[in-house]
């Protein structure tokens, strides 16, 4: 993943938020929750399919390089991770994206900031302008230098 890219999942309004998000209770949170062929309907209407690499990741580009991975297996999603290119105007694909969220009663994680939120722009607008893909786009400079600074994510 690039720096400029912020990435989130959506989970299913079943998904127990309380739970330890780890990636492999995030990767079998949709079994049996929806069905795919809804899924992948709406990102083909949507999106323009891109190449994968690897036979159970579905892919679609957004502006950018603003993509969403649908992993499947025996025909049930499994995960459905967004990556967000902060470089462009993804406001638009986040708005869209989060209409279809709240269409199947979906929550967002963001794993960086470790939240779960509901689909709403205004608090994943907080949680991305804290973000390192937010700080970076902002002042890419000052964000490398802060790295040097702490020896980390230039949090403090």
């Amino acid at each position: 993943m690039a720096i400029w890219q912020f990435d989130f999942y959506f989970l299913p309004s079943s998904f127990d938020a309380d739970c330890s998000l780890d990636i492999e209770k995030i990767d079998v949170a949709w079994h049996g929750d929806i069905g795919i062929r809804k899924f992948v309907g709406l990102c083909e209407q949507e999106c323009e399919a891109a190449e994968s690499w690897h036979d159970d990741l579905r892919v679609w580009k957004g502006p950018g390089d603003t993509d969403i991975n649908l992993w499947v297996k025996k025909n049930n999603i499994d995960s459905i991770h967004l990556r967000i290119d902060l470089r462009t105007d993804f406001w638009p694909f986040v708005e869209l994206w989060f209409d279809v969220a709240r269409s199947l009663g979906a929550k967002v994680y963001c794993p960086e900031a470790q939240r779960v939120i509901p689909p709403d722009e205004r608090q994943l607008s907080d949680i991305v302008v804290t973000s390192s893909a937010g700080r970076f786009v902002v002042d890419p400079r000052g964000f490398l230098d802060s790295l040097g600074e702490n020896g980390s994510s230039g949090r403090s």
